[in-house]
Parts: C-alpha cells; sequence; structure tokens
C-alpha cells in the first residue's frame, strides 16, 4: 500500500519497484521543462537506470541521466534523483521534411526547409516526425475544437520538435500543453 505522501520509483519496464520517496519537488512552468526532483538515502546501493520513473500527478517522468552515488557513511548511500517530463522525445526528434501521407521518403539528415500553412497543418508535420520516429499512435497532437489559424510562412532549419511546436506560441500566438505524449493546442 503506497501513503499519500509517497511516491514509487518504478523500473522502466513498470516490473520491479526501485525505491519508495517520501518527498519530492516539483519545477515547471507552462510551455515549458517540467522536473521532479527528489534527494533518496539507503542504507545500500540501488542500481537505478535511464527511464526507470514516477507517476506524479497523474503524468509520467522520467531518469534522464544515471544518478551519481554519493556514499555518506560506511552504511549509507545518497542519489540526487531527476525526472522529467516527456517532453524531452520531442527534443530528440529532428524536425524533418515530412509531409503527413505522402510516400514517407526523406533524406534522413536534418534539412532546411520552408512552407506555408495553418497551426493545423503544423501539428501535423509535426506528427508526422513524431510517427516516424516513434510509431503511428505513440504521440497524439490534436488541437481543440474552435482553434483555428491564418496561414503563415514557416521556415525550420536543423531544429527539433520541440522548437517547432513552440511556434505554435511565438507564430501562431496560440498555446499548447503537453501531457505525457499528448499534445493539445
Amino acid at each position: 500500500i503506497v501513503e499519500m505522501s509517497e511516491w514509487i520509483v518504478y523500473s522502466k519496464d513498470g516490473q520491479n519497484e526501485r525505491c519508495r520517496l517520501k518527498s519530492v519537488e516539483y519545477n515547471g512552468s507552462y510551455m515549458n521543462e517540467r522536473v521532479v526532483t527528489a534527494t533518496f538515502k539507503h542504507f545500500e546501493e540501488v542500481a537505478f537506470e535511464v527511464f526507470d520513473y514516477i507517476e506524479y500527478r497523474g503524468e509520467r517522468f522520467e531518469i534522464e541521466a544515471i544518478p551519481t552515488v554519493k556514499k555518506t557513511s560506511s552504511h549509507d548511500y545518497e542519489y540526487d534523483l531527476r525526472f522529467v517530463s516527456l517532453k524531452y522525445e520531442l527534443e530528440r526528434c529532428e524536425m524533418r521534411d515530412i509531409v503527413p501521407d505522402d510516400n514517407r521518403v526523406v533524406d534522413p539528415t536534418p534539412l532546411t526547409f520552408s512552407f506555408t500553412g495553418t497551426v493545423r497543418y503544423l501539428a501535423e508535420r509535426i506528427q508526422a516526425n513524431l510517427d516516424a520516429l516513434y510509431g503511428e499512435g505513440v504521440w497524439s497532437i490534436t488541437l481543440e475544437d474552435g482553434i483555428d489559424s491564418e496561414e503563415k510562412n514557416i521556415t525550420i532549419s536543423q531544429q527539433n520538435c520541440w522548437n517547432a511546436l513552440s511556434l505554435v506560441n511565438t507564430t501562431y500566438n496560440l498555446n499548447f500543453q503537453v501531457r505525457g505524449r499528448n499534445v493539445v493546442i
């Protein structure tokens, strides 16, 4: 049984419990990076791995780098744990000149390309890139009912999907929210 003030750190496959945290700290801002941090002390070493995770406020946050371990006494170890939102997957996905529903033949290197389109067309292009890297149905980008915009000229030059998503705000003057692997504009 998990107490209300405990968060379980699970192995990346969700099969094993690595530890329980008594307190965590959340830092984040709207349309930007969101991080959960914690200090964990234990009497023996814990084999944390990249992608181990916690559920915080209904959202998954993953370890992005193996935490360093400090031996604080002959029987105590201390870890500074940093869990990031799944936004980092958007940062890892290069924005390439993939058009929704085309033949998906793309130059494998990052490209510089331009297009003219509404926010919906930009979202579809970001979605096509995410589908190409992570598989269809893993990420979803949706527009709330009634959201529309005028066409804008967009230039992408060696950017990732997060940078392209930020154009929703800077170019179209609309807001977006990332929760897990769901983006809502």
